[in-house]
């Protein structure tokens, strides 16, 4: 069986969700067996709850982007990358695909799914508000209700 690679994987999510659903982490560990980077920000919430997991799990293939004079979170000391752009941005630019645990009501968020689906890579969305997972595959369009 071919393996399937993603590439570096932007991860993150929702500032108010602090822990992450079972169901999210059997997706996350997808990634993990295909030994993928990730970059994660240095937020609270689902960044947070990331960096503790993946540390817990000796996770090594991990940068944390921050946009401040230094990063407020890098729980497992990995690489870290100070951007000066708005650190999402960065975040976009340099995945090739997402991985995010979504609230459905945090903008920050929201806006990082619409930059990558402008940008056409492909986002997994775990949307906490409907426990299930969503895949974007395509670029938005004008007439688009996704």
């Amino acid at each position: 069986m071919k393996e399937i690679r993603f590439g570096t994987v932007l991860i993150g999510g929702s500032e108010a969700v602090g822990t992450l659903p079972e169901d999210a982490l059997s997706w996350l560990e997808h990634f993990m067996e295909a030994n993928e980077d990730f970059i994660v920000g240095d937020s609270t919430g689902v960044d947070l709850a990331l960096q503790n997991y993946l540390n817990s799990q000796e996770y090594s293939g991990v940068t944390v982007y921050y946009s401040g004079e230094a990063s407020r979170f890098n729980v497992g000391g990995w690489d870290a990358e100070q951007v000066a752009m708005r650190r999402g941005e960065a975040m976009t630019e340099d995945a090739d695909c997402a991985f995010l645990i979504w609230d459905g009501e945090s903008r920050g968020t929201g806006e990082l799914i619409e930059e990558l689906r402008r940008l056409g890579k492909p986002i997994f969305i775990y949307r906490t508000d409907l426990g299930r997972l969503r895949v974007v595959r395509r670029k938005a369009s004008v007439n688009s209700d996704n």
